[in-house]
């Protein structure tokens, strides 16, 4: 059984349950803030009769003079409104004196029905409710129930059945921590995962992390710009638990619990409820200073999230690598429509090479200027914020070499994690020998097969660091991430080059086969250049 007596001692605690208790009865009932006066409302019902009242009042024990004339001036203000009933809700079952009294404001407003909500109905109501009943009893709450559920879970598991049981009741028990939110749970290995979901049944229940940050951590800054930026529109964010001091739960407005502390190592996702609509087509494009495009890129918008400040509509590339979020802020009387425009990556790693999104990033690096068109009307142009890394550029000029191996050749494969330099610079050659029938590779290295015989001729023309012209004919065969592509028969034209394994080739015996492998690498200032044995130019020589 209740103490409500006990209960009514923390009257802000008592008017916040029976509040909550109201909306669950009658969902579409509405709450009052009484702070600056309720004006004789603390809840309010419309029906198409006309409104019914719910007055709150905590007292607990008889009803005194200046407390039955709180209560009669509290329906003498609700009776303005012209409600069809008048509900007064108090932790108090009255007496006879107390009914007659109840019984005379009856007959002085007989146009209204009035009833006497005490505790004989507020027990039936709570018993309904666990999670309310928790929340006004407190840690006295079920100590009986909760012992005897303790004894149980210390018990060994025999049998699956077993552990759902528990998991069954655990999950009960979880939904009566607060009635302000739902909670699920899940474990895997030493991970743990617990979500808090605003009670749809409780009113308007937010969930916000208060950070605690450095101003000169710049992760730190990030988060709590990223979390603002979730309020303000909607859309969701990740929080390293280093930053997190509490979680506010609030009700409309007002703080009713926090949630403390959070470990380090901890996470907290930020997620505000998003809506998935029909696919809206849109163009990314990087403007050059005369406001041409340098490069464009389909998008499609597909989720609709709202925030404090307004609305925001998010959308990506077919291959989900540049995000886009669009800001609409709230009308406000006398301010033009306004909002924003935030345009986010994700590694272009293990995506197939799509050459317009890495055109769109190339172009961001000269241009600074963004504009999101829908059919050809501007929507939204903004600044890049920074710029963008040398890996994201380097990321995408290699899909668009890859891209144009995938066009000469046929051989297509996800883009790698990351390639070294000579390699990229291996890679954008062969493109240029298959896009345009030659190469020129600066400051490279080649090697060459070569017999017993000439090793010997070799190292008896070439004197000791000394420069010398190179021809040779190769197949050149080349590979990215464990992917070849066709081989082909090349000659390499080589002006000024040195034999830069010469020691080697002195010192070594030769293999069985008789080959073994020199090495010319051009000087600084010369190039080497690659054609098809088959091409025209290659022939006359």
């Amino acid at each position: 059984m209740i103490q409500w007596k006990s209960v009514a001692e923390d009257p802000a605690r008592f008017e916040r349950a029976m509040k909550i208790l109201i909306r669950r009865l009658h969902p579409t009932a509405q709450g009052m803030d009484g702070s600056g006066g309720d004006g004789g409302v603390d809840a309010w019902l419309q029906t198409d009769l006309g409104p019914v009242i719910f007055e709150v009042k905590s007292f607990s024990t008889r009803l005194t003079s200046p407390r039955r004339r709180q209560i009669e001036k509290s329906l003498a203000t609700a009776a303005k409104h012209q409600p069809i009933a008048w509900h007064l809700i108090l932790p108090l079952e009255h007496t006879p004196p107390e009914k007659a009294w109840f019984d005379g404001l009856q007959t002085q407003y007989p146009t209204i029905l009035l009833t006497w909500r005490g505790i004989d109905w507020l027990d039936e109501q709570f018993a309904q409710h666990d999670d309310l009943r928790r929340y006004v009893e407190g840690s006295d709450y079920g100590l009986l129930a909760r012992s005897q559920e303790m004894h149980l879970e210390q018990a060994a598991l025999a049998r699956v059945a077993d552990l759902d049981a528990r998991l069954v009741t655990l999950h009960s028990r979880a939904q009566e921590i607060s009635p302000f939110y739902r909670i699920g749970f899940a474990a895997h290995g030493d991970r743990r995962r617990i979500t808090m979901t605003p009670n749809p049944g409780t009113g308007q229940v937010s969930i916000i992390p208060r950070l605690q940050v450095d101003p000169g951590d710049p992760d730190g800054l990030r988060a709590r710009r990223d979390l603002e930026q979730v309020l303000a529109y909607g859309g969701k964010t990740v929080i390293e638990g280093r930053f997190v001091e509490a979680l506010h739960v609030f009700d409309a407005d007002r703080l009713v619990e926090k949630l403390e502390p959070f470990g380090d190592g901890d996470h907290v996702h930020v997620m505000t409820p998003h809506q998935d609509t029909a696919p809206v087509p849109c163009r990314l494009l990087v403007l050059t200073p005369d406001g041409q495009a340098a490069a464009a890129l389909e998008l499609s918008l597909t989720t609709r999230t709202a925030g404090r400040a307004g609305t925001s509509v998010q959308g990506t590339d077919l291959h989900g690598v540049v995000q886009v979020r669009l800001h609409l802020d709230h009308p406000r009387e006398g301010v033009s429509m306004s909002g924003g425009m935030e345009v986010n990556l994700s590694g272009l790693a293990g995506h197939w090479p799509s050459a317009p999104v890495a055109e769109v990033l190339v172009a961001a690096e000269a241009n600074e200027v963004i504009e999101v068109q829908m059919g050809d009307k501007p929507v939204a142009r903004g600044h890049a914020r920074e710029p963008l890394s040398a890996s994201v550029l380097e990321a995408a000029r290699l899909v668009i070499v890859l891209d144009d191996l995938r066009e000469l050749t046929g051989v297509h494969f996800p883009t790698p994690a990351a390639v070294a330099p000579a390699e990229m610079a291996m890679l954008s050659a062969l493109r240029d020998l298959h896009a345009g029938g030659k190469a020129v590779l600066t400051r490279a290295t080649i090697s060459a097969q070569v017999t017993e015989q000439g090793r010997a001729h070799l190292l008896q023309m070439i004197d000791d660091n000394s420069e010398c012209a190179l021809t040779i004919d190769m197949r050149w065969e080349q590979s990215c991430a464990g992917h070849s592509f066709p081989p082909v028969d090349v000659i390499v034209y080589g002006q000024r080059v040195r034999l830069t394994n010469r020691a080697e080739l002195e010192a070594a015996d030769a293999p069985g086969d008789g080959r073994r492998s020199a090495y010319f690498t051009c000087l600084d200032d010369q190039v080497l250049q690659v054609q098809p044995k088959s091409s025209p130019s290659s022939a006359e020589d």
